[in-house]
């Protein structure tokens, strides 16, 4: 783009020197509206009365030089194809101004934060947190990685992670894997199966299994092997779906936490003859004690207790 006397314009010079009628008021009341179609509502928002709302309406349309909203007996019903473009647009540059006033006000939760979590902690959940986060932190770039708990910890001994959540069973619960550590609770482990099974009478049990490298596993190989209850692996994935089908298509008994159980599932008991499993300890490391890795431990630690309904079980750090 070329200037007044035809020289080429720098990036600096060109967004200066754009049109600075438009203002933040205009979009956020073009956005407010166009999302909400509710005038008293959006002035409620921004403090505006219904009519400032409309005239920052009228003045966005006239400045643009086309109409951005349809209307029908004074009321807005929709937007025009001008309106859904300018709409996308208006979005960006207000998340974009966020972003740029949450940097200068909270640097201490800027950069890049790398979690790793076992690959069916949360599962359901994972997402709609990641999501919030981003959200209520603009300047926090937050990557997720989903591994095995074993994966998981070898990463972040790696340096990889910034931030890992990691299983133990009871036996390497003290285990000091990072310079910052807590234990956030207990995950009580169950036997569970699609009908009721008699441990004893069983020549081989039939396990569904998460894949190596997963604690759940690990817990149920230990203990029998501490009951030399011969067994054979009939199912192994490291999807949650199916490994939920293969446990209701009556493939073999797993292990599962029991905040995992659903309606269908039987758990087996000592009635059964079935041996008790250990309890699995869920913990969190941090690279180093820093405002970005606390804010996104903390949070997570706040979402596993609520979707656990564990928060009675956790342990004191």
């Amino acid at each position: 783009m070329n200037g007044p006397q035809g020289v080429a314009m720098t990036r600096a010079e060109e967004i200066v020197g754009s049109d600075s009628r438009i203002t933040l008021d205009h979009l956020r009341a073009f956005v407010g509206i166009a999302e909400l179609r509710r005038l008293k509502l959006v002035g409620e928002l921004l403090h505006r009365s219904e009519s400032a709302v409309a005239k920052r309406i009228k003045e966005l349309e006239d400045l643009l030089g086309c109409p951005l909203l349809l209307r029908a007996k004074g009321k807005f019903v929709g937007l025009t194809p001008a309106g859904r473009r300018f709409l996308q647009a208006s979005w960006d540059v207000l998340q974009r101004f966020g972003q740029a006033c949450h940097t200068v006000q909270h640097p201490e939760l800027c950069g890049q934060v790398r979690l790793g979590v076992p690959d069916d902690f949360m599962w359901a959940a994972m997402p709609g947190y990641v999501e919030q986060l981003r959200g209520e932190l603009p300047g926090l770039r937050l990557s997720v990685l989903s591994l095995s708990s074993t994966s998981v910890l070898r990463t972040f001994r790696e340096r990889n992670l910034d931030v890992a959540v990691v299983r133990m069973l009871d036996s390497v619960g003290d285990t000091v894997f990072a310079p910052v550590q807590e234990t956030w609770g207990v995950e009580p482990l169950c036997w569970v199966a699609n009908e009721a099974l008699d441990f004893t009478v069983a020549a081989e049990l039939p396990l569904v299994l998460h894949p190596e490298g997963g604690v759940y596993r690990l817990a149920a190989l230990s203990c029998l092997a501490q009951h030399a209850k011969p067994f054979f692996v009939s199912y192994s994935s490291s999807s949650n779906d199916n490994m939920r089908r293969a446990i209701d298509s009556g493939l073999g008994v797993a292990v599962l936490p029991r905040s995992r159980v659903e309606p269908q599932h039987v758990v087996q008991t000592s009635a059964q003859g079935f041996p008790a499993l250990p309890q699995v300890h869920v913990m969190v490391g941090l690279r180093e004690e820093s405002a970005p890795y606390r804010r996104v431990a903390d949070s997570l630690r706040r979402l596993w207790e609520a979707d656990t309904d564990m928060g009675s079980q956790s342990i004191a750090a």
